[in-house]
């Protein structure tokens, strides 16, 4: 007869299924309604968003040998996107409008959304036609040909940010600054400043809104 596994067991497998699990975070979301829903226990929750983020702090550092000093821990991560040619054309001419890089522009929105305490409902959204410009959906093209990347590097912990807040409200990554990137073309960021170096970027991911209210697009501000 197979053994039953004691508490601490299932309490630990519970943990490993939740630090692998994303779920939306709705509007006046708390962690006591956000474990209601899931059916786990409040401290269950807490206990796997340590985890998440004990390991991810792990994955950021490069490994050290025996006898060996530790490399440096990375300080840059890449971004890029590839946005359908209508969005790129209108994105050239306000970043020239700026007179500003892409580099700036994008690390700039991308900070910006960050800090925002809530999110758009249709981040949500699985359509195969990923950018929504204007009250429409419109498909990625010619990627491979890479006709019209931008790109950026963010800093540690807004890279950690991105991360963190796109697991909770179960999205892509890109998507949130496939987000920032349209909402800066929209006129919807208000208050909106560049961001020049990485300096300016905040270095610690719990600076940013990791857990946003989600709401639909009749409550944007």
């Amino acid at each position: 007869m197979s053994r039953k596994p004691d508490a601490s067991n299932f309490r630990s497998w519970l943990v490993e299924k939740l630090v692998a699990t994303r779920w939306p975070i709705y509007r006046d979301d708390t962690d006591e309604t956000i474990a209601r829903r899931i059916g786990v226990q409040v401290d269950v929750l807490h206990e796997a968003r340590a985890v998440f983020r004990q390991r991810e702090e792990k994955l950021q550092r490069s490994p050290a040998r025996l006898g060996m000093p530790r490399a440096k821990v990375r300080s840059r991560f890449m971004l890029f996107l590839e946005p359908p040619e209508e969005i790129y054309r209108d994105w050239e001419a306000h970043r020239r409008h700026r007179d500003q890089t892409n580099a700036c522009l994008l690390r700039s929105a991308v900070h910006h959304v960050l800090r925002l305490a809530w999110q758009p409902s249709w981040l949500t959204s699985k359509r195969h036609a990923a950018w929504y410009y204007r009250g429409k959906w419109l498909g990625q093209t010619d990627i491979r040909l890479h006709r019209f990347r931008i790109k950026t590097d963010l800093g540690e912990g807004c890279s950690r940010a991105l991360t963190e807040r796109a697991l909770a409200t179960g999205v892509d990554a890109a998507a949130i600054a496939r987000w920032g990137v349209t909402a800066l073309l929209e006129g919807k960021l208000r208050n909106f400043t560049i961001v020049t170096s990485l300096d300016s970027l905040y270095n610690q991911p719990t600076k940013y809104c990791l857990t946003p209210r989600i709401i639909p697009p009749s409550e944007e501000p």
